[in-house]
């Protein structure tokens, strides 16, 4: 064997063994890198499928279930708006001047929210509060024109051919009442109550199904497929706040 041949096995010899360290770092690294793959999807697919599962039957769960502190019957005070109180004013034939004056007299209606535990609401008026409210405001409003009775004189000398300006007050309610063809004050008020709503129209203001998931209720009213999100907040169960986009209502339980 010369020189150069032996020198050509050595250099075969090294390129073997350097082929195997290559290969055996190949198979360490692949193994390594395989496991790690592996353990990744495992765990993965693990987490994936806890949050899977969490989500189908926790959200599930939420979106049935009902909180029993909602559950039973509300009500709030609503103050009336301009609106309203002109309305009222206007249905018992006001004039513009005396409506002017009595525009600001305080007026509430009162409001119910009930939720029941198979998933159903309803929202209406309670209307004997209602009624009685709005004797009270029409009683005030008669005050009011009292008390303006001198700056309303010629108004009613002139329309009603009676004088006001030193009218008691008792006179005054009954001088009224006959405008009204009414044979007392008292039925005067009756009448006015009965004429201001429709009462069997505005009775029910809506009703059909609700779900609540964390803290907000999705009420679908009856004859709709949208549902409404709702925020809520119950405190010491006496007390319920109904977060709306426009508006914030703060209810008291009834039962």
């Amino acid at each position: 064997m010369d020189k150069n041949e032996s020198q050509n096995n050595v250099e075969k010899k090294n390129e073997n063994k350097n082929e195997k360290k290559k290969k055996n770092i190949f198979v360490r690294f692949g193994g390594f890198l395989i496991s790690a793959i592996v353990f990744v999807a495992v765990a993965f697919g693990q987490g994936f499928l806890e949050g899977f599962v969490e989500e189908k039957v926790t959200g599930g769960l939420e979106s049935i279930m009902y909180d029993n502190a909602v559950v039973g019957v509300w009500e709030t005070e609503i103050k009336g708006t301009e609106k309203s109180k002109t309305n009222l004013l206007k249905n018992i034939g006001l004039s513009e001047k005396e409506i002017e004056l009595c525009k600001k007299i305080e007026y509430k209606y009162v409001k119910v929210h009930e939720y029941d535990d198979n998933g159903t609401y309803k929202v209406y008026y309670d209307i004997d509060k209602l009624k009685e409210n709005v004797e009270k405001f029409y009683d005030k409003a008669q005050g009011v024109l009292y008390l303006n009775r001198k700056s309303l004189h010629d108004y009613y000398l002139k329309n009603y051919k009676i004088k006001i300006k030193d009218m008691s007050r008792k006179e005054f309610d009954n001088a009224v009442a006959k405008l009204y063809s009414q044979k007392s004050y008292e039925e005067m008020l009756e009448y006015f109550v009965e004429i201001a709503y429709d009462y069997e129209k505005i009775k029910n203001i809506e009703n059909g199904t609700y779900t609540m998931r964390k803290d907000q209720i999705y009420v679908t009213v009856e004859g709709e497929s949208k549902e409404e999100a709702i925020g809520y907040k119950v405190d010491n169960k006496v007390t319920l706040t109904l977060e709306y986009l426009d508006a914030t209502e703060i209810y008291t339980r009834l039962k």
